[in-house]
């Protein structure tokens, strides 16, 4: 089970009457002792349909369940990562040359993701962690606002929520600027893949695709 409580950032308002940060909240941008923090999401759990109906005659529907949870309202950005590096001491990924700021950050281990969640949780006073597999998909889906007939995260239109091959001239593109899901939540489409918490089969376990 997933208790808000112990998991990802329940509300953000909670943050900002925590009166043992220093916290600045300009233009949606989120700072918390000087550094920047993703802004989350809430999602309710619940159960949805997954119904595969390219098949013919169509199998028994499956469901996705997911108790309630939050999760970052976009892809981490090298801004947030590189306050992270800062804050530790740590060497700041390189940006492959594409730019910095907004962009997701790319050009990190599944470790270093682990890393910046336990330091974020510190923060924050909130145990932060990768989405589970289940979680993410559900929160792609749209939740219980979303459903089954959509092939990306928000459309059936790949262009409008999605930097792809097709569009994003072969880079990362800043985070945001496309049509969020049901849920406010964007770039679950393309930009970058966005790593799930566990190892299956011995494998760190990718989702969203990229550019």
């Amino acid at each position: 089970n997933v208790s808000i409580a112990n998991s990802l950032i329940s509300d953000n308002s909670e943050i900002l009457f925590n009166k043992n940060a220093q916290i600045s909240l300009i233009e949606n941008i989120i700072k918390i002792n000087g550094y920047y923090v993703p802004e989350f999401v809430e999602i309710m759990g619940g159960s949805v349909e997954i119904l595969d109906e390219t098949i013919i005659p169509p199998p028994e529907p499956s469901y996705l369940t997911a108790n309630s949870f939050s999760i970052s309202r976009t892809e981490v950005t090298f801004k947030q990562f590189d306050a992270f590096c800062t804050a530790t001491s740590r060497e700041k990924p390189d940006d492959s040359e594409w730019g910095r700021g907004d962009r997701p950050v790319i050009n990190i281990t599944y470790n270093d993701a682990l890393a910046y969640c336990d330091w974020l949780g510190g923060l924050l006073n909130k145990t932060i962690r990768l989405p589970s597999t289940e979680e993410w998909e559900y929160a792609a889906r749209g939740g219980l606002k979303g459903g089954d007939d959509k092939f990306y995260s928000g459309s059936n239109i790949l262009k409008d929520v999605s930097w792809c091959k097709f569009n994003s001239n072969e880079r990362t593109q800043p985070v945001g600027l496309k049509k969020p899901n049901e849920l406010g939540i964007y770039d679950m489409s393309g930009n970058v893949y966005e790593f799930c918490s566990g190892i299956k089969d011995s494998m760190i376990v990718l989702k969203g695709g990229s550019w």
